[in-house]
């Protein structure tokens, strides 16, 4: 009885021990799996504006400008300024070749001289112009007869070109064409519309069974993996019992001898009772095998036979689904296949309507053609008349006196424009060929340059000083969305900084896509050619889901989409996942984006940064 007890003791040990390890390297490995798992950070969409800001490098220029011209061709001696140069009046900007000078001036005096001659010569003509009118008068009188009888020509053909043209559009019209009725033709197409649509429905329901097979496929591996772990466990149970020696408990306790008789232990060492036998009338107790494990092991080895009992039905039922569901499968299929071998084709009229377009279209051409006949038999009409008017008139303007001829008078003012540009260039030889500034200011751009001829635009351009300085910035397409007219910013000229207003924004014609934005500055603020610093602040309008910009991913297409947590059942037991959310951005700047309402809430939890990559639908876990 004693070494019954011990034995007990040492299996009831050494069970607890197994049990103790199984947890310990159930922990360890559940730790290495959760130490594997990406480790994200997340946070809750809220309510927020977007902020934009636009910052822009720029210049300071001046609002006024003012040129100094010249004769264009001069040649350039010496140029005396430099852009940014400050100048006061009177100051010599360039002087002019003196030579070169002079000979203009002899060109000019030339060319005066050969307007002069023409203007004489033109006066000549003008004697001449009355012997000529006689003869104009006889021509006159011929060249409207001639006129007027090529207009009556011209109309007798084109009466004679409608009348050939209504005849071709008769013949034509006489020609019939038989076409399908339009009845007939949304009979055939609703008899092909009913069989896509037919074919369509069949379609989605082979997709809809293929899923459910494939569901019910994966529901039976799951049941069929949690039975295997079911009966390895129970074998396992079942193995972990056996006796001192080694020996497995076979199972069943030796029947209680009526006379006290004990239980018989087997020759190979194996306990062959489980349980121990009631003493019969005489008292007698038997000391049956003790090579059983307690109560507590068989309660739980009954526990999972019966939970295995429980898969293995549920199992039977998958299996039992599965098979339905492929035989579903099976007959939708058959039925497309059907439906695809009946294919009615789909109605084409295409040949019948081109026939009949081409009857329109020759139909519409011979009716353009007797239009465009009867405006031409118009046109000879009006031009009959006209011939007959321009005839009468031709007659009487020939009887009148000519009308004054402007050339002479435009050959005068030509010669007194030459005559004043020789002025300006005696009064230019007469300062030596120095230009200087009529009023104070800055040089911009010097326009010229020593050897060099004068252009026909500015020669000098400078700043007026008693205007106001301007800031200029270039913006570029996406900028411009937030700067208008009116916007007020701040501008940072050295180590100042001012409150400006856009006063002038337009597109660059040289740049399309950029625009140019000037801004006045206060007076005693910035120099001409000073560099610094424009920014724009825009608040939006308050959106109810905004997160980080880190938060926003976009994929190949160019979809936006976010990932939140998700749960599900795993290793771990309720795991969290991520999931991916395709969303509409609203509005974005480099820090937060706001988003569409819908599928997001203030309660959503959006992964915002883990540490590692992961994928949709992998396990993740917070961060601590």
């Amino acid at each position: 009885m004693g070494g019954l007890i011990e034995s007990r003791k040492r299996i009831l040990k050494w069970f607890a021990g197994f049990l103790g390890g199984m947890l310990v390297l159930t922990l360890v490995s559940r730790g290495i799996y959760a130490n594997g798992l990406p480790r994200v950070s997340v946070e809750n969409p809220g309510r927020m504006a977007i902020e934009h800001v636009v910052e822009k490098a720029g210049n300071v220029k001046g609002s006024g400008e003012l040129a100094v011209n010249v004769a264009e061709g001069l040649r350039v001696s010496e140029v005396f300024v430099v852009p940014g140069e400050r100048i006061e009046e009177g100051t010599a900007l360039f002087s002019l070749d003196g030579e070169y000078l002079e000979g203009k001036v002899r060109e000019q005096e030339r060319g005066i001289a050969k307007l002069e001659l023409q203007v004489a010569t033109l006066e000549g003509n003008l004697e001449l112009a009355g012997e000529e009118k006689n003869v104009e008068m006889s021509r006159a009188g011929e060249d409207a007869v001639r006129s007027v009888d090529q207009a009556q020509k011209a109309l007798d053909r084109a009466l004679a070109d409608e009348a050939a043209a209504r005849a071709q559009l008769q013949e034509h019209l006489n020609k019939n064409l038989k076409l399908t009725s339009e009845e007939e033709r949304r009979r055939q197409e609703e008899a092909y519309q009913e069989w896509k649509a037919r074919l369509s429905q069949g379609t989605q329901e082979v997709k809809s069974a293929s899923g459910r097979v494939r569901e019910l496929q994966r529901r039976a591996e799951g049941l069929q993996a949690e039975i295997d772990a079911l009966k390895k466990k129970i074998a396992d149970a079942q193995g972990n019992s056996s006796g001192s020696d080694g020996g497995k408990v076979e199972g069943t306790g030796t029947e209680g001898a009526q006379d006290g008789g004990s239980g018989s232990v087997s020759g190979n060492g194996v306990a062959e009772g489980a349980q121990e036998s009631e003493a019969g009338q005489d008292g007698g107790s038997g000391d049956g095998g003790s090579g059983g494990s307690g109560g507590d092991e068989k309660e739980e080895v009954e526990a999972w036979k019966a939970e295995l009992a429980g898969k293995e039905a549920e199992l039977s039922q998958v299996k039992k689904e599965l098979a339905e569901a492929g035989y579903a499968q099976e007959d939708i299929s058959e039925e497309v296949g059907a439906l695809q071998g009946n294919a009615p084709g789909q109605p084409d009229f295409t040949s019948e309507d081109a026939q009949w377009e081409s009857w329109m279209s020759t139909r519409k051409s011979l009716e353009d053609k007797i239009v465009a006949a009867q405006r031409t038999v118009e046109d000879a009409q009006d031009a009959l008349e006209k011939a007959k008017l321009e005839a009468d008139r031709g007659l009487e303007d020939s009887m009148r006196p000519e009308q004054s001829d402007s050339t002479l008078g435009i050959y005068r003012l030509d010669l007194e424009a030459e005559r004043e540009e020789l002025g300006k260039l005696e009064e230019l030889v007469k300062a030596d060929g120095v230009i200087c500034a009529e009023q104070a200011g800055i040089v911009t751009r010097v326009g010229v340059a020593a050897g060099e001829y004068t252009p026909a635009g500015a020669a000098v351009v400078f700043a007026d000083t008693e205007k106001p300085l301007q800031f200029e910035v270039i913006l570029d397409k996406e900028d411009k969305k937030y700067v208008n007219q009116g916007s007020s910013a701040r501008v940072s000229i050295g180590s100042g900084e001012t409150e400006v207003t856009v006063d002038y924004l337009t597109e660059e014609e040289s740049s399309p896509g950029s625009f140019r934005a000037l801004m006045n500055l206060p007076e005693g603020v910035g120099t001409i050619g000073q560099s610094g610093s424009f920014r724009l602040s825009v608040q939006s309008e308050l959106y109810n889901c905004c997160i980080s910009i880190d938060a926003l991913h976009t994929d190949e297409n160019q979809r936006n989409f976010v990932y939140v947590l998700g749960e599900r059942s795993g290793i771990l037991g309720k795991e969290l996942t991520a999931e991916k959310l395709m969303v509409e951005v609203l509005d974005k700047n480099n820090r937060y984006a706001a988003l569409q309402s819908g599928a997001l809430d203030e309660n959503s939890r959006i992964i915002s940064a883990a540490d590692r990559d992961f994928a949709e639908g992998d396990p993740v876990r917070m961060k601590e």
